[in-house]
């Protein structure tokens, strides 16, 4: 090996084990706190509901609740069809609200694509829990967090499409991209989701359009932990 190239291989190491050193440094610094459910406030415009910005609250006790449209009361019809729909509604959403980031990253796969005196983007694949054909359509990803170098909180999580795949025989995906930014939970110090930005573009059986995209502010969080989990 020429003295240049092995120089460079070595520098090549060095800056991955540097990510790797940073990487868990974030990951010790953002552990997914077992236990924390929470209510809160979702503000959202979506291609699911042209035209309309739907405010809706998420309660540990009660459950989901649309509170307004384009920020007027909804119409007794908007409230029926919420209730038709809150089975699907409550099985897609009712989530752990702690964030684990070492289960939505590939952690062999962590390098610094940027850094400045401020803040450190780390470049990775993401990963899914899920197994199967998600986790394989995530091959086909790629993606940013970037951290304050201060406390080695999450800033912004992007992934993005990096080019086109099909997940299934049927389904072509063209575009796909999700941005989240994150505020912390004061007691525990997790990272909670402030707002999300998402976006799908694609085919489904050669002339169905998939033409999907939701901005989504959270807000008005109130979490506690559940005593069956402490």
């Amino acid at each position: 090996m020429k003295q240049r190239t092995f120089l460079a291989f070595i520098a090549a190491l060095a800056v991955a084990a540097h990510a790797d050193d940073r990487f868990t440094r974030f990951l010790d610094a953002n552990p997914p706190v077992e236990g924390l459910v929470c209510g809160y406030t979702t503000t959202a415009t979506s291609s699911l509901y042209p035209g309309e910005t739907r405010v809706e609250r998420y309660s540990l006790d009660d459950g989901w609740r649309l509170v307004s449209v384009n920020g007027e009361p909804p119409s007794a019809d908007a409230l029926a069809d919420y209730a038709d729909d809150a089975e699907a509604r409550d099985e897609q959403r009712q989530r752990p609200v702690g964030l684990d980031f070492a289960a939505m990253v590939r952690g062999d796969t962590v390098r610094v694509a940027e850094e400045d005196a401020d803040t450190i983007v780390f470049a990775f694949t993401p990963d899914s829990a899920e197994g199967g054909r998600e986790r394989a359509m995530m091959e086909e990803m790629v993606g940013r967090l970037t951290v304050a170098k201060a406390d080695m909180r999450p800033l912004e999580f992007v992934i993005e499409l990096d080019a086109p795949t099909s997940p299934m025989p049927t389904v072509k995906m063209t575009a796909f991209r999700q941005e989240m930014t994150f505020t912390v939970e004061p007691t525990t110090g997790a990272a909670l989701t402030a707002s999300m930005r998402f976006a799908m573009r694609g085919k489904a059986f050669v002339f169905r359009k998939l033409d999907s995209e939701a901005d989504i502010r959270i807000s008005d969080y109130d979490c506690r932990l559940d005593a069956e989990t402490e």
